[in-house]
C-alpha cells in the first residue's frame, strides 16, 4: 500500500469517514482533473496572494510562508468538530516542537464570527497555545479555496501546489499521521 493510500486508511479510520478529496500523483488523472476543478484549484497563483489577517490584525499572505509544508485549517468557534480538530492541531504542533521542526506551518484560520479579543480568549480557554491566532475576516480566503463549510484542512507543499483537501474533521493526534506528514513533506508526495 503507498503512502497516500495508508495515510487515508489511517484517517478514516481514526474518524469513521468515508471519503476524503485527496490529490497525489498516484491518483487516476482525470479524477484529479475532477477534483482541481470542482474546487477551482487550476493555478498556485491565488495560494501567493491568498490574505487574511494575524493576533495584530495585519495582513498575512500565504506566500509568506514560502518554502514551507503548510497545513492550512478553517475553522469556526460554532462548530464543536472544529474546536475538537483545532485542539489535536495543537498537539500536532507541540509534536512538531518537541522534534524542533520548523519547515512546517500550521495556518489555522477562524471564520472570525467572534470579535478579536473573543477570539483570544477562546483560544486561552480552551489552551489553544502552539498555534498563532489567524482570522478571515470577510470570509475572503474560504471564499477563495471554496470553503462551504468547516472544518476543512489543505495541504499545500513547499512549492506552493494544493495536493490535498480534507472536508470532515480528523485526529491529528495519531503518530501515523505524524509519521506521513514528516515522510512526505520534502518528498512531493
Amino acid at each position: 500500500m503507498n503512502k497516500l493510500a495508508l495515510f487515508i486508511s489511517i484517517l478514516l479510520f481514526s474518524t469513521n469517514i468515508l471519503s476524503a478529496n485527496v490529490l497525489s500523483s498516484g491518483a487516476n488523472q482525470q479524477n484529479v482533473r475532477k477534483i482541481l476543478e470542482k474546487y477551482n484549484l487550476k493555478t498556485t497563483k491565488k495560494i501567493e496572494d491568498s490574505k487574511f489577517f494575524n493576533d495584530a490584525a495585519k495582513e498575512v499572505y500565504l506566500k509568506e510562508f514560502n518554502n514551507k509544508f503548510i497545513i492550512l485549517n478553517f475553522w469556526a468557534n460554532w462548530c464543536i468538530e472544529c474546536v475538537n480538530e483545532l485542539k489535536s492541531l495543537n498537539h500536532l504542533q507541540k509534536e512538531f516542537d518537541k522534534l524542533k521542526i520548523t519547515d512546517i506551518e500550521i495556518v489555522s484560520v477562524s471564520d472570525n464570527t467572534l470579535e478579536f479579543e473573543k477570539l483570544k480568549n477562546f483560544y486561552q480557554n480552551h489552551k489553544i497555545n502552539k498555534l498563532k491566532i489567524y482570522f478571515d475576516l470577510n470570509k475572503n480566503l474560504m471564499n477563495e479555496f471554496k470553503i462551504n463549510s468547516p472544518p476543512t484542512t489543505i495541504f499545500i507543499d513547499k512549492k506552493g501546489i494544493i495536493f490535498a483537501r480534507f472536508n470532515n474533521t480528523y485526529n491529528w493526534r495519531e503518530p501515523s499521521i505524524i509519521d506521513y506528514i514528516l515522510d512526505i513533506k520534502d518528498n512531493n508526495h
